[in-house]
């Protein structure tokens, strides 16, 4: 373990942390390589049990939702290192504009459930707009990783039932748009 802040600690990148063959970690690429999905669910699995915490982006010490999503999919080597805005937590009490689901969609297409797979994100709407996003991972929907305010911590959980603390008023699934059919 390192210090990544005083009295928390953050993991050494392991062998399962490893990115697939061809990926170069922070480095955005054209379209994904073949074992694209392999590498997201592992760099997400290594970010299990980082605390929850607003506008956090580092592992072992704090992350939130959207920053968790930016931060494996750019160790991944699938996106670039993108500067995320300011942002309420609950900024979804207050205003419907989709902000989330617009910084998604820069990288990703929309599928229908039926084509949801490992390395994929679902979107939760929350309130006035989606707000909460989360990771796909094996063996395939419905599970998923992701930042969870509730619980405190980024964990695995049941993509049908993640119990957000309010109700789930729709969902919307992508896949990188490299490889959206």
């Amino acid at each position: 373990m390192i210090a990544a802040f005083p009295g928390r600690a953050q993991r050494e990148p392991g062998p399962s942390q490893a990115p697939a063959s061809g990926t170069v970690p922070g480095q955005a690429r054209d379209k994904p390589v073949e074992g694209w999905r392999d590498c997201v669910d592992a760099v997400a699995a290594s970010w299990i049990g980082t605390p929850f915490h607003d506008h956090g982006e580092v592992r072992g010490a704090g992350v939130d939702c959207a920053k968790l999503l930016k931060c494996v999919f750019r160790e991944a080597g699938l996106i670039p290192d993108i500067a995320i805005g300011h942002y309420s937590p609950q900024f979804y009490l207050h205003q419907p504009r989709e902000e989330f689901l617009a910084w998604v969609m820069r990288f990703a297409g929309e599928i229908p459930l039926e084509r949801v797979q490992p390395g994929d994100v679902v979107l939760y709407k929350l309130g006035l707009c989606f707000a909460h996003g989360a990771i796909v991972v094996k063996p395939g929907w419905p599970h998923i990783i992701h930042a969870h305010a509730a619980g405190k911590v980024v964990r695995r959980a049941f993509g049908s039932s993640p119990h957000l603390g309010l109700p789930v008023l729709d969902k919307k699934y992508f896949t990188l748009k490299q490889s959206a059919q």
